[in-house]
């Protein structure tokens, strides 16, 4: 009986430490995935943003040329 308790112990620890590494494994995939996702979306937002700084050039240089173009009146 002693032996079969040790034998249980045994396997116990032998699943416990499988589970720990495959949860490692896991948490580390999800991580890996999350750490992607955001870098996905900071890429994202940084084209976004690079986009709205191109149209704000654009639109003041718009604005500048019409103000030069239009006549003062005086």
């Amino acid at each position: 009986m002693m032996c079969l308790a040790k034998h249980s112990e045994a396997c116990d620890e032998e699943v416990y430490h499988r589970y720990w590494k495959l949860s490692i494994l896991v948490n580390s995939s999800m991580l890996r995935r999350k750490r992607e996702s955001l870098i996905e979306g900071v890429n994202i937002l940084s084209q976004h943003l690079q986009c709205v700084h191109l149209t704000l050039i654009r639109s003041s240089q718009s604005r500048r040329l019409n103000s030069q173009q239009r006549p003062l009146v005086l």
